[in-house]
């Protein structure tokens, strides 16, 4: 998610750089990093909401760790707590790893391929179509 970020930062400065960009393509890369943003929250924590110490929901990192967490200490099964935040999290983490892979695969794509077209500045990741 951090390199997605980030790569989408540099591909707003390129689109910037770009004469015929046409604005859709910034809306469409802070769509991305939008999106992205969302997907760190229910991943890892909300940042806004924890920032003012206020109570958050617990996100899939905070079920594994705490699973992980107490279960390092003891040498007994897992209680039925754990078993069950561990399906929580693993239920919510298919969801999640789907939307960065069509975020990556997709969206990114798409939009790189856009800015192939109009001859845009190279970012990193991007493989340029190149012709002899």
């Amino acid at each position: 998610m951090n390199s997605l970020s980030a790569r989408i930062e540099i591909i707003k400065i390129a689109l910037r750089q770009t004469e015929k960009a046409p604005h859709r393509l910034t809306e469409l890369a802070d769509r991305i990093l939008l999106k992205n943003k969302e997907i760190y929250t229910v991943l890892v924590r909300d940042e806004t909401i924890s920032s003012s110490n206020e109570p958050t929901n617990p996100t899939i990192w905070n079920r594994l760790n705490e699973v992980s967490g107490n279960l390092w200490r003891t040498t007994s099964a897992p209680t039925t707590s754990y078993v069950n935040n561990y399906q929580i999290a693993a239920d919510e983490f298919r969801i999640v790893l789907r939307d960065l892979q069509s975020l990556i695969e997709i969206d990114a794509k798409n939009l790189e391929s856009e800015m192939d077209k109009l001859k845009a500045p190279w970012t990193p990741g991007r493989i340029p179509d190149w012709k002899e």
